[in-house]
Order: structure tokens, then C-alpha cells, then sequence
């Protein structure tokens, strides 16, 4: 086995670690229900990001493009937070095949909450770690996730079609 191909499965491995990390457990927070899941706080993190980039009018379609989900799954989170009072849906007048929605206060609430979760699990897991290496850090995966996300699409079509570098 080349040398390489042994460091790309340990990658791999860490990988499959930091994918196992149940970031909902992180996230909830039984005793008072303010808590959201992870698929939950990624919508209402993108709804936030949306806001404070200016957008106005936040639809259903937008999230959609945004985030890395089905639209179904999309639709049945809203529909749970929608259900809890994080989230309000409003009729689009103009275009009746989409729907607005927005963070009630409770979600607001909710959010900040669960944010402020994350930042302190955060905190515990890098505070052993240098701002130099933290900045290295941040520079290695942005470069890494860049990569993948420009490669991926390309990988996957050379495997589906076989291209005879490994493909089937």
C-alpha cells in the first residue's frame, strides 16, 4: 500500500469521527425545551444569515438553495419549528407556490440560545490550542473544503461512468 493511500484512510477516519459527534445532543436541551436539533439550528442560522445579509422577504425556495437538503427534509423541520413557535409561515400573494417565513421572537430566543450552546462546547474543545494554530486550522480546512466541494461533483461523475482510474 502506498504511503499516501495510508494517510488518506486515516483522514478518512477522522472524518467519519467528527461526522459521529452528535451536535444535537450538544444542541438540546430537555429540561426547558429551548433547544433545537442540529437540522433545526442549521435553518434558523441560515434564516439569521439571511436577515443580516438584508434579505427581506425569506422563502421557503431560498432555504432550499442554501441549504445542503432535500427540500422534504427542509419542509419537515419548518414544520416542526413552525409547530414549536420558532418559526411563522406567511402566504407569498404574489406567488402562491412559495411561502415567507420568519423567526417568531420565541425563535429569536431559541436560536441565541442554542448559539450560545455551541459556542461553549466550542470553547472547551479548542482551548488547548494556539491562535497560530487555530488561524493554521481555519486555513487548512477552508483550502480542504474548497477543494472537496470543486472536486466532489467531478470524483463522483468518474466512479458513476468508470474512467478507468477506478471507476466501475
Amino acid at each position: 500500500m502506498d504511503p499516501r493511500d495510508e494517510k488518506y484512510a486515516r483522514v478518512a477516519e477522522l472524518f467519519q469521527i467528527i461526522h459521529r459527534i452528535r451536535f444535537s445532543d450538544i444542541l438540546e436541551c430537555k429540561e426547558n425545551e429551548k433547544g433545537m436539533s442540529l437540522p433545526e439550528f442549521a435553518i434558523a442560522l441560515c434564516m439569521d444569515m439571511m436577515m443580516n445579509e438584508g434579505v427581506k422577504q425569506i422563502l421557503v425556495s431560498d432555504l432550499v438553495k442554501r441549504l445542503p437538503s432535500s427540500p422534504q427534509a427542509i419542509s419537515k423541520y419548518l414544520k416542526q419549528l413552525e409547530k414549536r413557535g420558532l418559526v411563522e409561515r406567511l402566504p407569498v400573494k404574489k406567488d402562491r407556490r412559495n411561502t415567507e417565513i420568519r423567526l417568531t421572537e420565541n425563535g429569536k430566543k431559541s436560536l441565541e440560545f442554542s448559539r450560545n450552546r455551541m459556542q461553549v462546547f466550542y470553547r472547551e474543545v479548542f482551548e488547548g490550542i494556539s491562535d497560530e494554530e487555530f488561524n493554521s486550522m481555519i486555513r487548512f480546512l477552508s483550502k480542504i473544503c474548497g477543494v472537496m466541494a470543486e472536486r466532489s461533483g467531478e470524483i463522483a461523475h468518474k466512479l458513476d461512468c468508470g474512467d478507468g482510474n477506478g471507476g466501475r
